[in-house]
């Protein structure tokens, strides 16, 4: 009889302990930070908010988004814990980095940051937008083992959740280039999550073919058979735009033999794609920077290209939603 009331006793205390552990959490009001409220008094709120009610995306310039009440601590006052958004916090990693922000605080500044995201959101599908836009003037990063700073030289980041657009480094282009830009990037990221799909693209260049010279793969090409141009982002203020395309046509045949479309960029041209990867990178900046008429009319003669091609178009169009 005594062990029974013993266990009573036991139990009861372990509910009574549950019933104030609730009563507890009941106090800490979860706020739902990343919620964007209209403000009629503040043209950039508004745009702002435009973007979030169109596109389902929230825009900051400061990487602090907001607070949430813990508790009241002994002296009567209220304790927070601030949420921030946090670059180097990966789905299975945690960078070893700190990250220094130089905020974009002119109206002005930040309109033309707001017309580079809505240009992005515009372009892409729902299955390419980030779960927020973080926006700085440029950022400085470190090793935490180590003292020195080091700017980040990058126009954009695309992490797990936020992309991060660096707007001081972004001035002399127009918003379109620079949403293509972050749009095939987001794109080479993202495809990877198709590893299947991606290993029948991988099979069909011949493993003796990455690395390699053109005039070792074909000793009938010239002693110094280059193809930098086919490199979409190529620049050569020498050419007009009719005598670079004149220039790929005649480079297209060398590399597609082969089943590439682009070139080596270390050493000018004049090899194939180092490895599997660049090869890959190497389609999806040819494909996101042109349509799907214009990739079959420049290289629909080629099967090997052609069949990479609709491995890729499929994925992209299909999985990622782009539209080519």
């Amino acid at each position: 009889m005594i062990m029974k009331k013993l266990w009573y006793m036991i139990l009861g205390t372990i509910m009574l302990a549950c019933n104030k552990e609730d009563a507890l959490d009941s106090r800490i009001q979860l706020e739902n930070l990343y919620t964007i409220s209209d403000d009629a008094s503040d043209t950039i709120k508004q745009q702002i908010y435009r973007i979030y009610t169109t596109y389902d995306v929230p825009v900051y310039f400061n990487d602090t988004i907001g607070q949430v009440f813990l508790k009241t601590d002994v002296n009567g006052n209220a304790v927070y814990k601030y949420e921030n958004l946090d670059l180097a916090w990966t789905f299975d990693d945690y960078e070893q980095l700190n990250y220094y922000y130089h905020y974009v605080t002119e109206p002005q500044k930040q309109s033309e940051a707001l017309h580079f995201i809505e240009q992005y959101l515009k372009d892409a599908s729902p299955e390419l937008y980030p779960f927020c836009f973080f926006v700085t003037e440029r950022i400085d990063r470190k090793k935490r083992s180590e003292i020195k700073l080091t700017e980040v030289e990058d126009q954009f980041l695309i992490g797990f959740r936020t992309i991060t657009l660096l707007l001081g480094r972004c001035t002399e282009e127009e918003p379109k280039s620079i949403a293509i830009k972050m749009l095939r990037s987001n794109v080479s990221q993202k495809i990877n999550n198709y590893a299947e799909e991606l290993a029948y693209f991988h099979a069909v260049s011949e493993e003796k073919c990455y690395n390699a010279y053109w005039t070792n793969l074909d000793p009938t090409l010239s002693e110094y058979r280059k193809a930098p141009e086919l490199d979409p982002d190529y620049i050569n203020t020498n050419y007009t735009p009719e005598q670079l395309e004149e220039i790929r046509a005649q480079q297209r045949p060398v590399v597609a033999h082969y089943g590439f479309v682009m070139a080596e960029k270390q050493d000018g041209g004049m090899s194939a794609p180092r490895n599997k990867e660049e090869d890959l990178q190497g389609y999806i900046k040819v494909i996101m920077n042109g349509s799907d008429e214009t990739f079959r009319a420049n290289w629909g003669n080629y099967p090997l290209v052609m069949k990479k091609y609709e491995i890729l178009y499929k994925i992209i169009t299909e999985k990622l939603g782009v539209e080519l």
